[in-house]
């Protein structure tokens, strides 16, 4: 019989990833449109490792080209499609004392709509900055 190491510490920092975990949906292809087809297909190509995720980023917003508007709206889904008592569990993690982060491969006009609804710090919502003209 092996003897029991003890537990671990509490951890401080929690981080969560945003789509199709904390969220139902990937914010990118409910953007999409009517080029969800191609989305998924580089999507998928990259977590395959045929093409380098970096570059999967610019191909698909090259597709998408998403308004603030899109964005926001994306992030309305993000917060009606929110896994079950999610914001239970962001609520529990902060009246401990953790500090809850969401990071996201996903666009960050869109995922800061789900950090506002759970409450996390502004500052510890991590996804892609886009630029708007």
């Amino acid at each position: 019989m092996s003897a029991r190491r003890p537990a671990p510490p509490p951890y401080a920092t929690i981080a969560f990833d945003c789509d199709s975990t904390l969220s139902a949906i990937e914010g990118v292809e409910a953007l999409a449109g009517p080029w969800v087809a191609e989305i998924r297909a580089l999507t998928e190509r990259a977590m395959q490792g045929e093409l380098p995720l970096e570059a999967v980023y610019g191909e698909r917003l090259a597709l998408i080209r998403p308004s603030r508007g899109q964005l926001a709206e994306a992030g309305r889904r993000y917060v009606a499609e929110l896994l079950p008592h999610g914001r239970e569990l962001v609520a529990g993690l902060l009246a401990l004392g953790k500090r809850v982060c969401i990071v996201s491969g996903g666009l960050h006009g869109a995922v800061r709509e789900l950090g506002a609804e759970l409450g996390p710090a502004p500052q510890d919502v991590h996804a892609v900055q886009t630029r708007h003209d």
